[in-house]
């Protein structure tokens, strides 16, 4: 995830380049390091607190449940959601992988205030893995990125670090709304070092004007910088 939000120009064994989007500073906060991918709301709520404190400008939350704790007007993650955007924080979230049945957004991209991502493949396409909006969720997903076999730099001894044949040592070909999550908190990196007081309100407002026509699969689409000048 942070190659692909503010990762240097790098390339892999195979000659495939590798560069994030923006060159931000990053807090890595480690929110679910009980065994792959797993952990406790408290841990990542108390994740999203810590970067609050820290004066973190974007989020990027490539994680999720597929359900509300209590539903997402009381859900502990969706309520520090609101409370970061209430800061003026952009908190991009990953839609979650559980498509393409409608109504499968993850918790927390579930929550209004929250910049939900799908996943779509080279060609533009809606990942099938994508989860949807629907009648349950009907602002949802707010937009899409790549998110379908994304090279990204892996982190020094962990589980993905072995190497891959279609990436190369120290790199991994990924697919998830995970991997899509990082290029729209990017983008967003970049719209707060031009604008710090830019807002989510700002964020959904641009996409809904310049973006569209608006779907469940991909929201307003993939963004653009053109959309927000």
């Amino acid at each position: 995830m942070a190659s692909t939000a503010a990762g240097k120009l790098a390339f892999t064994d195979l000659g495939v380049f590798v560069e994030g989007v923006s060159r931000a500073p990053i807090y890595s906060m480690k929110a679910l390091g009980r065994g792959v991918g797993t952990g406790f709301t408290s841990e990542v709520v108390n994740a999203m607190a810590v970067l609050l404190d820290q004066g973190a400008q974007v989020v990027n939350l490539s994680l999720g449940s597929k359900e509300c704790q209590g539903g997402c007007q009381v859900c502990p993650e969706c309520r520090v959601v609101r409370r970061l955007t209430e800061r003026g924080v952009l908190v991009v979230v990953a839609a979650g992988n559980s498509g393409p049945n409608p109504d499968t957004i993850s918790c927390p991209g579930c929550v209004e205030e929250a910049i939900t991502v799908a996943a779509v493949d080279r060609d533009g396409r809606v990942a099938r893995f994508s989860s949807r909006g629907g009648s349950r969720f009907p602002h949802e997903p707010d937009v899409a990125a790549p998110g379908f076999n994304i090279y990204s730099g892996t982190a020094r001894g962990s589980l993905t670090d072995a190497g891959e044949p279609e990436a190369g040592f120290g790199y991994a070909a990924i697919s998830g709304t995970s991997m899509a999550t990082p290029h729209v908190a990017g983008l967003a990196a970049l719209l707060k070092h031009r604008d710090p007081g830019v807002t989510a309100t700002g964020f959904k407002r641009a996409v809904r004007f310049r973006g569209g026509p608006f779907n469940h699969d991909t929201g307003w689409g993939v963004p653009r910088w053109s959309w927000f000048l």
